[in-house]
């Protein structure tokens, strides 16, 4: 399944409705865009763009065994399954009326629990596809959604992305982010100037947070022993060595 758009920034000047078309084979889907004065006067868009476009909004509609479920499938499962219930009537009735009023021809088929437009059944690849367009025309950086031949490929792609988000996970709890990181090791080299980026990128996490540390207390002392030095420190206080 080829799937490509016409979607440019001189379309959008040019034409009054902001309509960008999908193409799907031979097959066409019709989005209409939002405007900027559309965004802040329809509360009910804003609130249907948060729910389709962010994962931890949408999460927090879910039990958690939804919660692994990808966009489209958790959407589904917020229109067919929890339309029924009370406390979700509002969201559901918001959800379905902007979608119908953005993706032109749009129907909910509750029968085979499925999004349709005319003889097209939309599928997740088709959905990230619609909110990768509706990302770009809020100004949001967006990578173009991939599609995939079979569904194996699709998984082995999941799979490697899946992956990739733990490698970053334990990165990001054995020291922050890169500029996080590059932050600890000038504080570093700044209190101890002998020991240079090079050195330090040499050594292991639990070096660093050791030499971190250290600095942080050095820091500590030193303006503690200014403040000694200058008299502004209670009396019978002393600087507390940062050497123990």
């Amino acid at each position: 399944m080829e799937i490509r758009d016409n979607y440019s920034i001189l379309n959008l000047f040019v034409k009054d409705n902001k309509e960008v078309k999908i193409f799907i084979d031979r097959d066409i889907i019709k989005i209409h865009l939002k405007t900027i004065k559309e965004f802040f006067s329809n509360d009910d868009w804003a609130t249907c763009y948060t729910i389709i476009s962010r994962e931890d909004y949408r999460s927090k509609l879910l039990p958690e065994k939804y919660k692994n479920l990808d966009c489209y499938e958790q959407l589904k499962t917020i229109i067919f399954e929890y339309g029924k219930y009370t406390q979700y009537l509002n969201v559901v009735k918001i959800l379905r009326e902007q979608l119908v009023g953005c993706i032109e021809n749009l129907s909910f088929d509750f029968q085979e629990k499925e999004f349709k437009v005319e003889n097209i059944t939309i599928t997740s690849d088709i959905w990230n596809y619609i909110i990768y367009i509706l990302k770009l025309s809020c100004g949001e950086k967006e990578e173009k959604p991939l599609t995939f031949q079979d569904e194996y490929s699709k998984q082995l792609y999941l799979a490697q992305k899946e992956f990739e988000k733990k490698v970053h996970k334990i990165k990001s709890q054995n020291g922050g982010n890169d500029e996080q990181i590059l932050k600890i090791l000038l504080t570093i080299s700044y209190q101890i100037p002998s020991l240079t980026f090079d050195y330090l990128f040499n050594q292991t996490m639990a070096q660093i947070h050791w030499l971190y540390l250290f600095a942080a207390k050095s820091v500590s002392y030193q303006v503690g022993a200014m403040t000694y030095a200058a008299g502004n420190m209670k009396q019978g206080k002393t600087p507390e060595f940062f050497i123990k």
